[in-house]
């Protein structure tokens, strides 16, 4: 079911009451087998970029390389520093990753680990389901963080500094 997310009250005022509908390109039954605590990769029929799966997955309406999301999502949408279910995690372009990357929050497992969903991670089109990602800044501020390599099954070694965390917002409309 389709609707626009907007809602009106009594008086006629209306406020956000959710995002706008999504699409998802996982197939449902892929989504299913992804247990709670195994990260899982989907091999997509054709290379799928992280942009287009985080737009995708989370609804947020935002175009052009990684790196440019944070600045691109000013005054549209609710930026911050703490993961929320829903939110897009924007990772800062760096000289191995210089176009950035985005990933889905899928859920929070302490105040220093949450799971992600994204695609390409291994510059491979592949999509990652329920991916480990770690907070290793001196602050707990998320600026900083380790990310779960596929290859060896563990947290990898490089550090990667992130911009913040892009959502929904849920305050009334003006």
């Amino acid at each position: 079911m389709l609707s626009s997310g907007i809602s009106a009250d009594a008086d006629g005022d209306s406020s956000v009451s959710s995002p706008p509908p999504t699409f998802n390109i996982i197939a449902d039954d892929a989504d299913a087998t992804a247990d709670a605590d195994t990260p899982t990769i989907i091999r997509s029929i054709r290379h799928v970029y992280c942009v287009e799966f985080a737009r995708l997955r989370s609804g947020i309406a935002i175009f052009g390389d990684a790196r440019t999301w944070w600045d691109k999502a000013r005054g549209l949408y609710a930026q911050g520093t703490d993961p929320k279910p829903g939110a897009v995690m924007v990772f800062a372009g760096t000289q191995k990753m210089k176009l950035g990357h985005v990933a889905v929050v899928r859920r929070i497992v302490s105040n220093r680990e949450i799971r992600v969903d994204h695609a390409n991670w291994g510059r491979d089109g592949n999509i990652y389901l329920n991916a480990p990602i770690i907070d290793v800044s001196e602050s707990n501020d998320w600026s900083r963080v380790r990310v779960w390599d596929t290859r060896s099954g563990q947290l990898g070694s490089r550090v990667y500094p992130i911009k913040g965390f892009v959502s929904f917002r849920t305050a009334a409309l003006n």
